[in-house]
């Protein structure tokens, strides 16, 4: 879609009016309201909430779906009101009761009710459907997730009771699907992602709706009319894919789209003095860069010829390099973090530094979470020894340590087309060579370095990902848990994790995940690298605008324009 400014037009009526005969009276025009443009690097591919799984997926959703409650973030996360008018815990802990309001309506004037919210949660939660959303961890009554009291009226149980805030984000952050729809008898679930309400044409029931939908170029939303309180200070806003970082970069600086998120340290400084027009936001630590070390060996995870034993895997065994302690701990001692971050994350022009060293996955803008860990320090001298306690010498003096015949040598991946994880992944080879450790790199697109990290088909990941913004990494720790794809199993550092998800009490819930933190990081299941201050450019005639960890764009209902700072009046 083109946006083009109407430089003339005001020059036009103007003329044009003083050629003609005497106008009669008018109203005077509403001011004109502008249209936000987005670039982002992907497409959706699901917009029915079970279904989506992308960062860009949720966020839209989280402007046209309803959903229980609303997440804000200041040290911790709260909520408030959205589909819920109120809500309450029982005496014993274990029953969340939430009133929904009556005034919320479908796109096609169908009203919102607790049947929609139920519907939503049975499809996360039902395995044919291969939801990322479900109570994957079980915290969750299966009869009560939620369990419908009235049309306005819902019930969600836990297992046991836990960290209220932990238990209200498993339970009610889920938007609701249309029950009118796809709750009709014969709907088939497994055939959901190719339904056009996923694909083509999703049905609003919050306050922006779509408008239209070009696959891989566009996602145009717009105010849905028929919500209370609709949005007025923007008149659309346009997500524009651009999968090319370099051109999402010449895009916000030549004024083609209005906000970037992701934007490198260096290319900010450029940005500021080339286009002093934007405002640069710093979001807060939320994504972690990491190295991840797999502890088992990936070829034993493959699938025992079915002739023989039919529907069994081969029980995997530890990983010949990474399976001792020691050795993971060697190869986080032989990293620089403080190089990585002074090159890769540190301005050059004003020294200005963008990230934080990072001691675990518990994101550091959780206020009340301060473990005291003391982070291994540089060494080369002591990777050396660390390694030769777990035998791995330097044996023929090619540089490279061995044991048993078996030189230290592996791949490390990492995600195409980032330049800044393209530098540090260069740093971190030239430091680990220096130990006598041989990584070898190799980038991959996002899909297929996804998939290589679920079925655990590789040796060790160069990756990032985004924190929650509630302590309960449960998923990437557990034994099992459909997030560790390193699969690191540690009884202790599980007993903790449980203590601390059980734990009714925040003060005590702290200090339980300080410790699960100091265990994890004595273990070395990944190198944990820095915290990243994301950057965000934005267009600065924009007002009100909330750019923080929750989104990039969070409370779009109140973002406005001034009526002369207007790009796109049409």
């Amino acid at each position: 879609m083109k946006l083009t400014p109407p430089a003339g037009a005001a020059f036009l009526g103007s003329f044009l009016w003083g050629c003609g005969t005497e106008s009669p009276a008018e109203s005077p025009a509403a001011s004109p309201l502008d249209t936000l443009v987005v670039a982002v690097a992907k497409d959706a591919s699901d917009l029915l909430s079970p279904l989506a799984a992308s960062s860009f997926e949720l966020a839209v959703l989280d402007l046209i779906g309803a959903r229980p409650l609303d997440p804000q973030f200041r040290c911790e996360l709260k909520f408030n009101a959205e589909l819920a008018e109120s809500w309450q815990w029982s005496a014993d802990g274990l029953t969340l009761e939430l009133q929904l309001r009556d005034d919320l309506h479908w796109e096609d004037g169908t009203p919102v009710t607790a049947a929609d919210l139920a519907l939503a949660s049975s499809i996360a939660n039902d395995k044919e459907v291969g939801s990322s959303r479900g109570d994957s961890l079980g915290l969750l009554d299966p009869v009560a997730r939620p369990e419908v009291i009235d049309a306005h009226h819902v019930q969600y149980r836990v297992r046991t009771p836990g960290d209220p805030t932990a238990l209200v984000a498993t339970a009610a952050l889920l938007q609701v699907v249309p029950n009118h729809i796809l709750g009709l008898p014969g709907q088939n679930r497994s055939g959901l992602r190719s339904h056009p309400l996923n694909t083509t044409t999703p049905l609003s029931s919050g306050p922006w709706r779509v408008a239209e939908w070009k696959k891989g170029e566009s996602l145009v939303l717009e105010p849905n009319p028929g919500y209370p309180s609709a949005p007025s200070g923007l008149r659309r806003v346009i997500f524009k894919v651009i999968p090319e970082y370099a051109d999402r970069l010449a895009a916000i600086g030549g004024g083609t789209v209005d906000l970037v998120e992701g934007i490198q340290v260096a290319d900010a400084d450029a940005l500021a003095s080339r286009a002093p027009g934007l405002a640069l936001v710093r979001r807060g630590y939320r994504s972690m860069d990491y190295v991840g070390w797999n502890q088992v060996n990936p070829a034993d995870l493959r699938v025992v010829d079915e002739r023989a034993d039919p529907g069994r895997t081969r029980a995997p065994g530890p990983h010949p390099l990474f399976a001792d302690v020691r050795v993971r701990t060697a190869l986080t001692t032989a990293l620089d973090v403080d190089r990585l971050i002074a090159e890769t994350l540190t301005s050059p022009t004003s020294g200005e530094v963008y990230a934080t060293r990072a001691l675990g996955t518990i994101t550091p803008e959780l206020c009340a979470i301060r473990p005291v860990i003391a982070p291994l320090a540089y060494s080369p001298d002591e990777a050396r020894r660390l390694l030769a306690e777990a035998g791995w010498t330097d044996s023929n003096g090619d540089g490279v340590v061995d044991k048993a015949g078996t030189d230290f040598r592996f791949t490390l991946l990492l995600p195409a087309g980032s330049p800044r994880r393209e530098q540090a992944a260069a740093l971190m080879q030239a430091q680990l060579r220096a130990v006598g450790v041989d990584a070898q790199l190799e980038s991959l697109d996002s899909t297929a370095l996804l998939r290589r990290m679920v079925a655990g088909d590789f040796d060790a990941i160069y990756s990032g990902w985004t924190s929650g913004l509630q302590p309960d990494p449960s998923g990437t720790f557990s034994t099992g848990g459909e997030l560790n794809f390193t699969s690191f199993s540690d009884a202790e550092s599980e007993r903790l994790l449980h203590a601390a998800a059980s734990e009714t009490d925040p003060a005590r819930a702290s200090e339980l995940w300080g410790d699960f933190e100091k265990r994890v990081y004595s273990q070395q299941p990944y190198s944990f690298l820095y915290w990243v201050d994301e950057i965000v450019a934005v267009d600065g005639r924009f007002q009100n605008t909330r750019i923080d960890l929750v989104s990039s764009w969070n409370d779009l209902s109140a973002w406005t324009v001034p009526a002369n700072r207007v790009r796109y009046p049409e």
